[in-house]
């Protein structure tokens, strides 16, 4: 049951992230479409850390516990989480985004990491729980 309560938790916050994209395309002054850029980042992050990260692999960047595709998957995550909140300080430096699309564009890169959040930790918990 705490399974589908922390499932509810996670959708909502998904569902909050979209809204506060959505919100910045069409309730800003210049009606574009530029906030849905970083969203595009935002939804690779989770990628790289399913096709190339292994769960054996503990140890620090670049050691010799890791593959190559581990090291690959770190460095892919990293550069997805980076790109998105640095496209939009690049689009709102460049006069494509207003101020307020902006800190709508932050609010969906929040919601969308506690969503991530939720669901990594229920899947911990669960983990847990099972060799308990």
């Amino acid at each position: 049951m705490a399974a589908i309560r922390e499932l509810i938790i996670a959708a909502f916050l998904l569902v909050i992230a979209i809204m506060l994209t959505i919100f910045a395309c069409t309730l800003i002054d210049d009606h574009n479409a530029y906030p849905l850029v970083p969203l595009v980042f935002y939804a690779f992050i989770p990628v790289p850390a399913i096709l190339c990260i292994t769960k054996q692999s503990t140890t620090g960047f670049g050691s010799n516990g890791r593959t190559p595709m581990d090291n690959m998957g770190h460095f892919l995550l990293g550069m997805f989480s980076a790109a998105g909140p640095c496209m939009t300080l690049v689009l709102y430096h460049t006069d494509k985004m207003t101020l307020t699309a902006m800190f709508l564009c932050f609010g969906t890169a929040i919601f969308l990491g506690a969503s991530g959040f939720v669901l990594k930790r229920s899947l911990r918990e669960r983990d847990n729980d099972m060799f308990q």
